[in-house]
């Protein structure tokens, strides 16, 4: 489904990077997942466009809380109903998501499409974020991963400073004592 929504972006003219563990897959390693995460710039005046393009009883998205999403520049998901995948539809809006958009690089997918996904830098500061919010490791296995398997492609100077800027600079500082430690 992940290149249906793509396809659907990129028809539209629609700014997307991805984010999430698909992108934090492309930077490391492969793991299993149902979703994706999309940062998306999306406005009232898309959404006719963008919501025919997931019919239903293909796709379950609720218009009203798109809606709700694009005023409020929340998320919201697209359900595949055959197969249960889902895409989390982030709505830009803050310093991190405009990044994302302003600077995303394009990658082959393992499907063989290009698509744009979010830079690493803003990708793992998504994911300290995540992980400042659950708690949940895979997010700092993820950002690890990322470092270990991507580190040359990744600048860390920048994902420093984001970080202090975003109020995660101890969540950066467990992550580098993580590394060291192999």
């Amino acid at each position: 489904m992940l290149d249906h929504v793509v396809a659907v972006l990129e028809e539209l003219g629609l700014q997307y990077a991805i984010g999430g563990s698909v992108a934090a897959m492309a930077y490391g390693d492969p793991r299993g997942t149902m979703d994706a995460d999309i940062v998306v710039r999306l406005r009232l005046g898309d959404l006719p466009a963008f919501l025919s393009r997931f019919p239903s009883p293909e796709y379950y998205v609720d218009a009203a809380t798109v809606r709700r999403a694009v005023l409020d520049r929340t998320q919201f998901n697209i359900v595949h109903a055959t197969s249960a995948w889902k895409a989390d539809i982030y709505l830009d809006g803050d310093y991190i998501s405009t990044q994302q958009l302003a600077r995303p690089r394009r990658m082959e997918t393992d499907k063989g499409y290009h698509a744009n996904f979010s830079p690493p830098e803003e990708l793992i500061i998504k994911k300290m974020e995540a992980y400042a919010q659950l708690g949940s490791e895979k997010h700092l296995s993820d950002i690890v991963t990322m470092l270990t398997k991507s580190g040359d492609q990744i600048d860390t100077k920048r994902v420093e400073m984001l970080a202090a800027e975003e109020g995660l600079a101890h969540v950066w500082q467990a992550i580098l004592v993580r590394i060291k430690r192999g």
